[in-house]
């Protein structure tokens, strides 16, 4: 898929997405920024998780914790984002959309 796809997935998804309309502006765009690079650079970010994971994630919220390793490894190599923050949305992420 090409860059410009690429952003109107995303777009249309955020859009669509009940829970992106409270966000400021500010965090929108960020969200946009992380879900990008996370698409642009997912094979890189496979390769790191590859090399730090004994095994892939499994059970019924294995999806929501692959999805969030990528975003908090994006965060951590790509953003620039502090540890503590990437660690503390991943940590808050993976609590509220994987079953207990």
């Amino acid at each position: 898929r090409n860059a410009e796809e690429s952003g109107r997935a995303i777009e249309q998804a955020f859009s669509a997405h009940p829970e992106m309309q409270s966000l400021t502006q500010r965090d929108k765009s960020y969200a946009k920024l992380l879900v990008a690079t996370v698409e642009r650079r997912r094979g890189q970010i496979d390769i790191v998780l590859g090399k730090l994971m004994t095994s892939p994630p499994k059970g019924k919220g294995a999806a929501v914790v692959e999805a969030v390793l990528r975003l908090g490894v994006c965060q951590l190599l790509f953003l620039e984002t502090p540890s503590f923050a990437a660690v503390s949305s991943s940590v808050e992420l993976t609590r509220a959309y994987t079953p207990p």
